[in-house]
């Protein structure tokens, strides 16, 4: 079985709780990109940060 994706790059994502859940903050780029992005993003004490995957959406 092949699995298809429509990844466009990777995002900094900033999860900011249940009600919220995570979200974009940054534009999608190359991983390597994305990891600097997150390793000098000024943090908002108490969220959780990660680099997602960026999923085209399609209509």
């Amino acid at each position: 079985m092949i699995a298809a994706t429509n990844q466009i790059g990777f995002v900094v994502q900033r999860f900011d709780g249940p009600d919220i859940g995570w979200f974009a903050i940054t534009e999608p780029v190359t991983r390597d990109e994305a990891k600097q992005q997150l390793a000098n993003l000024v943090r908002t004490p108490g969220a959780e940060y990660r680099v997602y995957a960026a999923l085209e959406t399609r209509s």
